[in-house]
């Protein structure tokens, strides 16, 4: 589950579902459900017993809710960008080497996520700032540090 940080809510952006339909329209706002409460906190939250926690939200037409769930939040640069949830259809508890686990691969992958947001908000300032260089009624030149003109608008 990625953050929307507007609307201070997780989706489910990618994940493999063994029910008869994905869970894509979920939504948690920070703090609701498990996984809510995990962005919340900032920790990982074990659930052991889906059907009896209290915290569970369950979703008409998703999969069955299994038995246990982690979920381990994905931070980068002290951030939470998301949740990663992994769900048992058997009941067990996770172990602390397995919970660990999770957290390098949620913290691997929050640096990814938020790499690529990064990436996406520069690329989007570049258009931007091209679309008013080249529709300036005035010329325009940009010089890079050492005199050179890497670019002209065709005013």
């Amino acid at each position: 589950m990625l953050l929307d940080e507007k609307a201070q809510e997780l989706y489910v952006h990618a994940g493999r579902d063994h029910g008869p339909k994905p869970a894509q329209t979920l939504r948690l706002r920070i703090g609701q459900g498990i996984a809510g409460r995990a962005a919340a906190e900032g920790v990982p939250v074990v659930a052991e017993n889906l059907e009896q926690d209290q915290r569970f939200v369950p979703q008409p037409g998703a999969a069955p809710a299994g038995s246990t769930l982690l979920s381990v939040p994905m931070i980068a640069q002290n951030r939470v960008v998301g949740v990663i949830n992994v769900r048992s259809m058997t009941a067990r508890r996770f172990t602390d080497d397995e919970v660990r686990t999770l957290q390098l691969i949620a913290g691997r992958t929050a640096l990814s996520v938020d790499n690529a947001r990064y990436r996406e908000t520069l690329e989007s300032e570049r258009r931007k700032f091209q679309g008013i260089v080249e529709t300036a009624a005035d010329g325009i030149v940009l010089i890079d540090r050492s005199g050179h003109v890497v670019h002209a608008n065709g005013a």
